[in-house]
């Protein structure tokens, strides 16, 4: 990128990685703040994006850069539907 903000996914990656792989496991508010203050001092655009499921209900957040998910899979966060962004 050009003006000088690090691949949101790259920069994600390295995050998990320095974290390893279960740091904040099971907790994903938590996990996603902290790898969204990193990615913020990065220079990244990334949003915290929190989703409901109705029955039974749960709730879950997660990473985006635009439609890009960084800290989760695809198929686990289509099942929410997305409430906030922030």
């Amino acid at each position: 990128m050009g003006d000088g903000v690090r691949n949101p996914a790259a920069a994600a990656r390295q995050f998990q990685r320095e974290r390893g792989p279960r740091a904040l496991e099971g907790d994903c508010i938590v996990s996603s703040f902290a790898m969204l203050d990193f990615l913020h001092r990065q220079g990244s655009d990334a949003r915290a994006v929190f989703g409901v499921m109705a029955k039974p209900f749960r709730a879950h957040c997660w990473l985006q850069s635009e439609t890009e998910i960084l800290n989760d899979e695809v198929d686990h966060v289509h099942i929410f539907t997305p409430i906030l962004v922030i």
